[in-house]
């Protein structure tokens, strides 16, 4: 049960994150764009409901449906994405995070997710660039602070590790285990 909370929450996330993408789309459609939306716009509801529902083979052929019939669809290719990580396809995620942040660069979240798959295939740099810029966008995303600073720190740049290390004491996020990254911050200093 507390397994469908979460993912509930995490669909509930991203298209709260994708809302200012979406809203964008609908005013290029009022300046005359001819896109077609509607069958998109039905694949990505029917896509994220199936997403929510953990039906996330379904989720993905919906999704792609949908940026295959609106390509310039921004909660389209992040949705995909979000399907592909949860299907262990990080290749195919990392190109439908890198294309809609290629729509929109102001995606903070989305960012950080590229920086996480980024991570993950064993290229800590690239990453650290992620999340300098996700942090640039956001200074308040703790989590992303937190991970750049378990990068600077792997990396033995322990003064910009404590940098971001303290960012994250000093916001006192809801949710982040304030002893732990002040063990870090410790630990770098």
């Amino acid at each position: 049960m507390r397994l469908v909370g979460v993912r509930k929450i995490s669909v509930l996330l991203l298209m709260l994150v994708l809302v200012g993408g979406c809203a964008q789309g609908a005013d290029q459609a009022d300046e005359g764009s001819a896109r077609p939306v509607s069958l998109a716009a039905g694949k990505v509801e029917s896509g994220l409901s199936a997403y929510e529902r953990g039906f996330f083979k379904e989720a993905v052929q919906d999704l792609e449906d949908a940026v295959e019939e609106d390509p310039q669809s921004l909660i389209a290719k992040t949705a995909l994405g979000q399907s592909y990580e949860a299907v262990g396809r990080l290749t195919e995620a990392e190109q439908e995070y890198r294309a809609a942040l290629e729509l929109d660069t102001d995606l903070p979240r989305i960012r950080y997710k590229l920086a996480i798959i980024i991570k993950s295939k064993g290229r800590p740099e690239e990453a650290i660039v992620e999340l300098e810029e996700t942090v640039q966008f956001d200074p308040t995303f703790a989590a992303a602070r937190l991970a750049l600073g378990d990068l600077y720190a792997d990396s033995g740049n322990n003064e910009k590790a404590a940098e971001q290390y303290q960012a994250v004491v000093d916001s006192e996020p809801f949710g982040i285990d304030l002893k732990a990254v002040e063990s870090k911050l410790a630990s770098v200093k």
